[in-house]
């Protein structure tokens, strides 16, 4: 039972973590492209952007800490099975929270581009 948990809890930290990490790199600018869309390289400093990408950093922070406590469960329940059904919602659900939040400042930067007619 020990290494069940051993094994589910390292699982459960090793995805939210890579999560976390991989939607913390979209933040950072990769030449001119910002969380996937293509901006002209002086937009990215521009004073429209930056709240947007600092609204995108603490949504990733918050799904990431409402994240790890509903985690837990799956290393606590008894049945493996069960667990792992638990496991693969739980995967689910993350990967959902963490896409409709790109969506949502992907979509918010798009818009700013086009109302501001940037290339």
């Amino acid at each position: 039972m020990i290494a069940y948990v051993i094994t589910m809890m390292f699982t459960v930290l090793s995805l939210l973590l890579a999560f976390y990490i991989s939607n913390r790199t979209g933040a950072k600018p990769n030449g001119n492209i910002l969380l996937g869309l293509k901006l002209p390289q002086e937009a990215l400093k521009d004073e429209a952007v930056t709240p947007i990408i600092k609204a995108y950093c603490k949504a990733n922070n918050n799904v990431t800490l409402i994240l790890l406590p509903l985690s837990v469960p799956a290393a606590l329940i008894p049945y493996m099975s069960i667990g792992i059904i638990y496991l693969l919602l739980w995967c689910g659900a993350a990967f959902a929270m963490y896409w409709f939040g790109l969506a949502k400042y992907y979509d918010e930067l798009h818009d700013l581009k086009q109302r501001n007619k940037l290339a």
